[in-house]
């Protein structure tokens, strides 16, 4: 059954509002993160070592870092554990293939059958090249040197439940008009050229989304990186990327 208005509006007030103190699941009291999740978590990036970077026995790993809501005072239940692992040169004579491997392991590390959780939280695994991995002014606590690298700061929102409710319905109706908007074949699906659309579409919210949380004052407080969460959390993200998907099997995955 749809959620009502006012059961999305609780959603909404949920999400933008502080909690106390940071996750008790993640962190104790003076912000040092539980020995029982590090263990865990250094256990994971070994298990990634080993099954992904196998060709690459020198490889080192320079950091591992937890990023993103757990890090800060708006983590809900359900919030994802964002970890990256950050390497050295995976082929310093060659950094274009080095980028290209790289992207190929994020791939499968994104599509891990038996994603993992602690606590009930899942995890996220990102690899980045140390070469290329900037530290912005966003809470990020390193595994490693198990200290923040940048303590999270707590703020206020600029706006409340109702106001940034409204901003996502025309931010989601927006988004609907587009798709409704794209050529679709007899049955009602995509295009090839549709499809290719609608990703860079999503893919465009996406990278807009962080780059607002990186670049604004208000970091992971403002309102358009909040819409985006809200797209996420309402599921009319997913909803777009399986129509993508969908469409794909019943034009061009039908001949492949």
């Amino acid at each position: 059954m749809p959620l009502s208005k006012q059961e999305k509006l609780d959603i909404v007030a949920s999400m933008i509002q502080n909690r106390e103190v940071l996750c008790p699941y993640v962190f104790d009291d003076k912000g040092k993160m539980l020995d029982v999740v590090r263990h865990k978590l250094l256990e994971l990036v070994e298990f990634v070592k080993r099954e992904y970077l196998g060709a690459f026995p020198l490889l080192e790993i320079k950091d591992v870092t937890l990023n993103g809501s757990l890090c800060s005072y708006m983590y809900t239940d359900k919030s994802d554990m964002d970890l990256f692992i950050v390497v050295g040169d995976l082929l310093p004579q060659d950094s274009e293939l080095s980028y290209k491997i790289l992207n190929a392991i994020n791939l499968l590390l994104s599509d891990l059958a038996h994603r993992p959780y602690i606590y009930g939280h899942p995890i996220d695994f990102g690899m980045l090249q140390e070469t290329s991995y900037k530290i912005s002014n966003i809470n990020c606590y390193s595994i490693l040197q198990n200290d923040w690298k940048i303590k999270p700061v707590k703020r206020k929102f600029a706006f409340t439940a109702e106001e940034l409710y409204q901003h996502y319905c025309k931010y989601s109706a927006d988004l609907h008009k587009f798709v409704n908007d794209l050529p679709k074949n007899d049955s009602g699906f995509l295009t090839s050229e549709s499809q290719r659309k609608l990703q860079d579409k999503l893919k465009q919210l996406n990278n807009g989304a962080f780059r607002y949380k990186f670049l604004s004052p208000e970091h992971e407080y403002c309102l358009e990186y909040n819409l985006y969460r809200l797209l996420k959390k309402f599921g009319t993200y997913r909803h777009f990327n399986d129509y993508v998907s969908d469409s794909y099997n019943n034009t061009e995955g039908k001949h492949a």
